[in-house]
């Protein structure tokens, strides 16, 4: 995990959510794994959901990870724009 990676994953391990949502499940998992295995690399999606879901819980998080995770967003899709995906 990379550093934005991770100050995402952590902050939204901290977040409530609705019960039995797989958001909820998606965020501890990912919290376990930022805490507990940090060098383990994360699947495009993985990626992507970090991001997009830290951008949701927004108001629940520091602004600037939010900020963070907005910018990572505009970079995936950007980078998703020039490969035709």
């Amino acid at each position: 995990m990379t550093a934005p990676e991770i100050r995402c994953a952590i902050a939204l391990s901290s977040c409530t959510f609705p019960p039995a949502q797989w958001d909820k499940r998606f965020a501890r998992a990912m919290g376990e794994i930022a805490v507990g295995d940090p060098g383990r690399d994360l699947t495009e999606r993985q990626r992507l959901w970090i991001f997009k879901l830290t951008v949701r819980y927004r108001r629940q998080i520091n602004k600037s990870v939010v900020h963070l995770a907005k910018g990572k967003l505009k970079e995936i899709e950007n980078a998703d724009q020039l490969t035709g995906s």
